[in-house]
């Protein structure tokens, strides 16, 4: 998948661990979020840009 921050290649090995993780190129935290039943399919899974909590 690409990172929606700096289009960098993230390598997903696991589409169902959702723990957040850290882009290796812009040092941005990333989440996989997984929505069920879309018009994509039966499941549809995009990277999002976690908020920073300040």
């Amino acid at each position: 998948m690409r990172c929606p921050a700096c289009d960098d290649y993230i390598l997903i090995e696991d589409f169902q661990d959702d723990t957040p993780f850290e882009c290796p190129g812009c040092k941005k935290i990333l989440k996989l979020d997984t929505d069920e039943g879309t018009y994509f399919g039966a499941t549809h899974t995009t990277l999002i840009i976690m908020e920073d909590e300040e």
